[in-house]
């Protein structure tokens, strides 16, 4: 509310929100992080909506595992630990991919090929079945 309207007036701005792969996942069971991400993508995707036409583009940009303090403050870094290499990013990586991704207007950025190719994955699954995989395969709860 307080950057928005002077970026209108401008005529241009660069908003981006940290949503989270975790948006296009099954809820978990004890895991209100699913919910949390996936308002911040949906949020972002109707400020870009509204805003683009002022010269202002929002991204929500939306990282998997990434090689930072996270977990270790989240308390699930045993947990993480045990993923393979091949699922995380380098913290640089990702914040460059989201830059590029607001200035070229796109709403929402899901950074590396992996992450693309799950969060496509995801998407198709049937509301009832992902109920059942976020209650069965959650390796965050306790």
């Amino acid at each position: 509310h307080r950057v928005v309207p002077g970026m209108k007036s401008r005529g241009w701005g660069r908003i981006i929100n940290l949503s989270s792969l975790a948006a296009f996942a099954p809820p978990g069971e004890s895991l209100l992080y699913t919910g949390i991400k996936s308002y911040v993508l949906n949020m972002s995707q109707a400020l870009d909506m509204e805003l683009k036409p002022h010269g202002v583009n929002v991204t929500a940009l939306c990282p998997g595992f990434t090689h930072s303090e996270f977990h270790a403050t989240m308390g699930s870094q045993d947990a993480a630990s045990k993923l393979p290499e091949i699922l995380w990013q380098d913290a640089q990586a990702v914040v460059t991919e989201g830059w590029a991704a607001v200035n070229a207007g796109k709403p929402v950025c899901v950074p590396g090929v992996v992450n693309k190719v799950l969060s496509h994955g995801m998407r198709p699954v049937p509301y009832r079945l992902q109920y059942v995989l976020g209650r069965t395969f959650n390796p965050f709860k306790n």
